[in-house]
């Protein structure tokens, strides 16, 4: 993936981990593997950086789903319809150290204000397309080409800068 990079014959990588379904011994087999991949995000960060990327990257790490805020009958948990992402950038890219979005003791979202992505009931629900259009936009792609192929029906959120 960097050499793709770095010859600029790409522009994104998209790396896949699996084995974090977790319906059986939850908590015995996610945090190992959350740990083991966190250090594989590490070494890409470090390695960008090494190689003079680290203010051109953007790491978005997520899943299609999230799990439920319960443990069932195996110890393990199901699918839910409420999930989290990860994303890692450069300080020009990414205004970091922060929390966008939160979900309330039944692990049911909470809606967030458009402007200032506070937690607000009148606000919307942060859903996938809020966070492909913020992505679109830090990627320099949000009109024309494929953008206008695949519009989006909501209004843009800046939700990484």
């Amino acid at each position: 993936a960097f050499a793709a990079l770095e010859s600029v014959a790409a522009a994104t990588a998209h790396v896949r981990a699996g084995g974090f379904d977790s319906y059986v011994d939850h908590d015995a087999r996610l945090f190992p593997r959350l740990m083991g991949h966190l250090a594989a995000i590490d070494f890409i960060i470090q390695a960008a950086i090494d190689r003079g990327l680290g203010n051109n990257l953007i790491i978005v790490m997520g899943s299609d789903f999230g799990r439920t805020n319960r443990i069932n009958s195996d110890a393990g948990k199901d699918h839910w319809p409420i999930g989290s992402m990860m994303v890692w950038g450069a300080p020009a890219f990414v205004d970091g150290n922060r929390v966008v979005g939160a979900t309330d003791d039944e692990q049911r979202a909470l809606q967030v204000n458009t402007s200032t992505l506070d937690i607000d009931s009148n606000g919307v629900t942060l859903t996938p397309e809020y966070v492909h259009q913020s992505l679109r936009r830090l990627a320099g792609v949000q009109n024309g080409g494929v953008a206008a192929q695949y519009p989006f029906a909501e209004a843009a959120l800046r939700i990484f800068s």
